[in-house]
This record gives structure tokens, sequence and C-alpha cells, in this order.
């Protein structure tokens, strides 16, 4: 399968392992073992899709594919990617512990777009995987700041609590944010479970 199959079959495969909580250390390996030629064929979704599977299966670090993913992010990943796609690798790194300083670097040139195009689950994941890495993104924040009343508008009581921990323990201000917050208390405390609140 991994030698024979395409970017798109193996990508699949993987994801529908992760999804069905299959913990297939042999498939993950073999992912390791090929990773330089799926990031080169892939698409950015596929190579998030893995990093994210390998994240939420099996809890280990590919030192292969996260080298591979700072390699190409600031060609192929960054400029392809979509912001559901960087917040996932983003969260995978997070949640791994994996600090890829390229690929950050790259993510800060494009939060701009993915503050404004992505959904609020990719900012809160974005915000979230910044945060438990103690990474410092200014423009990350400053966008959540200038977006900050259509976040709240189409967010959920989870995602906005999670991106206003991330700014607080990171140490940014965000007025705009929080006036936001206080304007939609009453629906944000209504939806919300204690933890978010």
């Amino acid at each position: 399968l991994l030698k024979e199959g395409n970017s798109q079959n193996i990508a699949d495969t993987v994801l529908a392992c992760a999804k069905l909580r299959i913990k297939s250390l042999k498939l993950f390996l073999q992912v390791e073992k090929h990773t330089e030629r799926f990031v080169k064929e892939g698409n950015p979704q596929e190579i998030a899709n893995r990093v994210w599977a390998c994240t939420t299966t099996l809890k280990i670090k590919l030192p292969n594919l996260f080298a591979q993913v700072e390699k190409h992010a600031d060609n192929k990943l960054l400029k392809e990617d979509k912001a559901e796609d960087i917040a996932k690798t983003l969260w995978a790194c997070a949640r791994l512990g994996i600090k890829l300083p390229n690929y950050f670097l790259h993510v800060e040139k494009h939060v701009e777009q993915l503050v404004k195009e992505g959904n609020p689950q990719a900012i809160a994941n974005t915000t979230w995987g910044c945060a438990k890495l103690e990474i410092k993104s200014p423009e990350l924040f400053a966008q959540v700041e200038k977006h900050a009343e259509k976040f709240v508008k189409e967010g959920n009581p989870r995602q906005i609590a999670i991106t206003v921990l991330a700014c607080a323990q990171l140490g940014f201000d965000l007025p705009k944010l929080l006036a936001q917050v206080n304007k939609h208390a009453e629906r944000l405390i209504k939806d919300g479970s204690p933890l978010e609140i």
C-alpha cells in the first residue's frame, strides 16, 4: 500500500485509522519511512491529516514527518494551506510538544488570512497551540482582536474560552475581544458548560 499507493489514498487510510481509533504502529512507521515522498506529492490537507492522525491515534512523534513539515513550510504547505489545515498541524505539534520554528515563522506571515478565512475552531486550535508551546505570535493575536466581533458571533463558548485563555496565558490584552465576550455573555453562559465559563 505505502510503496505503490498515492498520497491521497495513504492519507485517507491513515485518517480512517485515526477516526476509528485503530492503533497500527506498523502503518505509522511505514508512513514515517515514506514521509519525504508523501510531503512532496501530497497536498497540505493530506499532510495535515497525517500529522493529526499520528497525534490523535498513537500520540507518537514521527521525527521524519515533522522534519518534512518544517522543511516544506515556506514553499508548498503554507502557500496552499487552508486555515483548518494549519490549525490541525499546529494543534498536533502542541499536543506532542514539538516546536517547528520555520513552520511557525511562516504561520505568522499568513495569520491574517488564517483568521479572516478560518472558522472559530481553527482559530481556537491555533491560539491554543501557540499558548501550549509558549510561542508568542503578536500578529495572530492582533488579527484575533481585529476580527473579534465575527469570531465571538460565530464561535461557540468552548472556542471562545480556549482563545481567551490562550491570550491570557501569553500575556496579550485584547480589549475588543473581551468587549465582544461581554456583549455576548448571556448566550455564552446559556450555551456553555461550567468549565468554559
